[in-house]
């Protein structure tokens, strides 16, 4: 699960009125995502567990994986250029 906050430049362009499509994580959206769906576009990964070895990113007691791989790449590509 990747901490990096990578968001940056999506704020940016809502505050100048852009519209925006970004990929989140599921359990990122309810805390990160746009406010409103009228220029913002999320698009959601259901991915729950470590996509190498499976650990599961939702519980809040378990332990961090050493894998530092995607967990969104399941967002298909064709639906971030729609």
């Amino acid at each position: 699960m990747n901490g990096r906050n990578d968001t940056g430049p999506r704020h940016l362009a809502a505050a100048v009125g852009t519209p925006t499509v970004a990929v989140y994580w599921c359990v990122n959206l309810v805390s990160y995502g746009p406010l409103t769906r009228t220029r913002h576009r999320p698009l959601i990964s259901w991915t729950t567990g470590c996509p190498v070895c499976g650990v599961d990113g939702v519980d809040p007691r378990g332990e961090r994986c050493p894998h530092d791989v995607s967990w969104v790449r399941d967002v298909p590509v064709d639906d971030v250029l729609e």
